[in-house]
């Protein structure tokens, strides 16, 4: 994994990207920009080779991407993001940050095939069609941080919006009640697991390691690739104790955006 085009993190995004996505090649990297997406820490960054390895750098590649994003018509401040491969014994550094900057480590998990270990509880679950999207309301919190400026609700239509064989959501029932989902896409090599979901009155009971395992056990013919948006968060302990492992961390700088605090 040599950094963010070749890092496996990069490639697994591909499988869930919102269709209006548009990305443009420029030098050192790729223009990623997703009109209408509310938010703009994933939509519209300039995704680096390499990243920048002092400040100075940092902040040329910043100013790089404000213009090229203005260029494409792209909102919200200028953002960059390059992928880390982690070795045995290397743990993530933090990039340099200057002030009107915030800086994010995501953690690129990879459960390999046969890897798997057991969870704590045994779920059934099933695909659900676009029509019963309101399965998926009602496992909603709405005091989550993202529901405050609608990008839960665009997640839900652009995934919904890319139902497929290869993609989908899956829901895990118990006695007929949906205790939790996730949503899915897959190719020949991978498979990525995003947005899991577990109602807010029945967390911290283990359904959400549960759901996730029954979902490997349905991709047991490739990896699966999970992008944790908070490194050593207790999703990524969660992914950890089911036998992912961390193979790359990846680095998002963005200029400050008071609306966005």
């Amino acid at each position: 994994m040599t950094g963010a085009l070749a890092g496996i993190g990069a490639i697994s995004e591909r499988l869930t990207r919102p269709r209006t996505t548009q990305e443009v090649p420029v030098e050192r990297g790729v223009l990623l920009s997703t009109p209408g997406r509310p938010d703009h820490r994933y939509g519209n960054l300039l995704h680096l080779v390499s990243g920048p390895v002092d400040t100075a750098g940092l902040r040329d590649e910043l100013g790089r991407a404000g213009r090229l994003l203005a260029e494409h018509g792209a909102p919200g401040p200028a953002g960059v993001r390059w992928e880390l491969a982690i070795g045995d014994g290397i743990e993530a550094e933090g990039p340099p940050v200057a002030t009107g900057w915030r800086a994010h480590l995501d953690d690129v998990l990879v459960l390999r095939p046969g890897r798997l270990r057991p969870s704590a509880r045994i779920l059934e679950i099933r695909r659900v069609e676009p029509a019963e999207r309101k399965v998926l309301d009602e496992l909603a919190d709405p005091e989550d941080d993202f529901a405050t400026d609608g990008l839960r609700d665009w997640f839900l239509a652009e995934r919904i919006a890319l139902e497929s064989p290869a993609t989908g959501f899956w829901v895990a029932f118990e006695n007929d009640e949906a205790v939790a989902a996730c949503f899915t896409g897959t190719d020949d090599r991978i498979g990525r697991i995003d947005q899991l979901t577990v109602r807010p009155a029945m967390r911290r009971r283990g359904w959400g390691s549960a759901m996730i395992a029954a979902v490997c056990r349905q991709l047991v013919h490739c990896e699966a690739i999970v992008l944790e948006p908070e490194v050593d968060g207790w999703r990524s302990h969660m992914y950890r104790r089911l036998g992912f492992r961390r193979e790359g961390i990846t680095v998002v700088v963005l200029e400050d955006d008071p609306l966005h605090e």
